[in-house]
């Protein structure tokens, strides 16, 4: 007999069986039943409304984002993860599966509260529409931060890697419900244009949803051995550098960089920070596998006949390396036609060389080690230089603070030559390491 398209997903299938219980499905309208009868009790309709709005909350984002990710993580530690990634399955159906399968119980006592919330007439359908996309896009976020955060990693640490992921989760969910109050109520300026705020905000939340699905689908197809595709996270750094852009302000800008900036380099400049953010934020996320890095720099050789090869093998890293570099060289250009101020190029392309010192941190500590340690070591080597080093060194050494990051002002000498020798000294670090892991893998490897 044909199954109806979600039960014909064996995945989703096998979590409805874990997930659902009759004393399970009998529990969850009873409690919530019994609340919202307190609730009415106590303060009347309004009563209603507000704990069903926070019961909504709670299920969807507290506990659902806990569900979610933990769906791999909980396979891993079950010790089921490795059969399962051999099945048959294809990456969306892999996806889809576990992300609404693990969190349908969730799902389920959120129904109650949409009803609850629809009877009371408090709340309106567009309300109750956002409130359904932030949870949704927060479980994705959860279910792709787990999924980032377990490869690789060792199996005692996987608890501490889905409470990670969890709270990356409920920021996302909070950011989002901080601009739908925002932007509710008002126009959005973006790209010049005035929007309607609570359309601009649906239109934002559906965007992060299927950019968190897209990214989740990436991850799985990496998982599942299926061959990489780097569309996908070009498509959001183009994405995420224009949405960003959009917001630009000429005033803002002017005030943050304590000088008057032209006005058509603006834009570029959000668009470059975000794209040099996201590629950091990608070198600290992924696992840096030698193997990978010496098949991508193999690559060359096979591309006489796949000319497409180095770009498939690259990692997500190098991509947004080259991503930002253009954007340099586009904000280089457009400035020559207003060159104001007149220190922004050496601003810019510094901040390339402390991106590419950056990276190569983040190499030389994570390159075929422990997913726990590495990359908080080298996020607390970050901090240290980007925050700690100014402050407490800037009465010995007045310029030390546009030695160690971008710094508006900045000089060729003091900001961009030194970050050209830093740039060289993290990836002599980063040589060293991979002829260290080389070694010890020549040594390992019997005869």
């Amino acid at each position: 007999m044909m199954l109806p398209f979600p039960l014909a997903n064996p995945e989703f299938r096998r979590n409805l069986w874990v997930e659902f219980s009759a004393q399970r499905l009998a529990t969850m309208p009873a409690l919530l039943g019994l609340l919202l009868l307190g609730g009415h009790a106590a303060m009347g309709v309004e009563g209603v409304a507000g704990l069903a709005t926070t019961a909504l909350f709670v299920l969807l984002v507290l506990w659902g984002t806990r569900m979610a990710a933990g769906a791999i993580g909980d396979e891993i530690q079950a010790g089921t993860w490795d059969a399962q990634r051999m099945s048959a399955l294809r990456p969306w159906t892999m996806t889809w599966g576990k992300l609404l399968g693990a969190t349908a119980y969730s799902w389920y006592g959120a129904a109650f509260c949409v009803v609850a919330l629809l009877a009371t007439g408090r709340t309106g359908a567009a309300e109750i529409l956002n409130m359904l996309l932030t949870g949704l896009t927060a479980q994705g976020a959860a279910f792709f931060a787990g999924l980032l955060l377990v490869r690789g990693a060792p199996r005692g640490t996987v608890r501490t890697n889905i409470a990670l992921a969890q709270a990356v989760a409920i920021v996302l969910a909070i950011w989002l419900a901080t601009r739908d109050w925002y932007w509710s109520s008002q126009t959005v300026r973006w790209w010049g244009l005035d929007l309607d705020g609570r359309a601009f905000m649906l239109s934002t939340q559906v965007l992060a949803l299927a950019w968190v699905l897209a990214g989740v689908h990436a991850v799985m197809r990496e998982e599942l051995r299926y061959p990489s595709q780097p569309w996908t996270w070009l498509a959001f750094l183009a994405f995420a550098a224009a949405y960003t852009a959009g917001f630009s302000d000429a005033l803002s800008v002017a005030l943050w960089f304590e000088a008057m900036v032209a006005v058509p380099v603006v834009p570029l400049v959000v668009a470059f920070a975000t794209a040099a953010t996201l590629t950091l934020v990608a070198a600290l996320a992924g696992p840096q596998s030698s193997v990978a890095l010496r098949r991508w720099l193999a690559a060359p050789t096979r591309a006489r006949g796949r000319p497409v090869a180095l770009l498939l093998e690259a990692p997500a890293w190098s991509l947004g390396l080259a991503v930002t570099v253009a954007l340099s060289v586009a904000l280089t250009a457009v400035w020559l036609r207003v060159p104001s101020p007149d220190w922004l190029p050496v601003l810019v392309w510094s901040a390339v060389l402390f991106l590419i010192r950056d990276l190569g941190i983040v190499l030389a500590l994570t390159l075929d080690g422990d997913m726990r340690r590495g990359p908080a070591g080298a996020l607390i080597v970050l901090l240290t230089l980007y925050l700690l080093v100014p402050i407490a060194l800037a009465d010995v050494l007045p310029g030390i603070g546009a030695a160690v990051r971008p710094t508006w002002g900045a000089t060729v000498s003091g900001t961009l030559v030194p970050a050209l020798g830093q740039a060289l000294v993290a990836w002599a670090v980063v040589g060293w390491r991979w002829r260290s892991v080389h070694a010890g893998a020549a040594r390992t490897t019997p005869g």
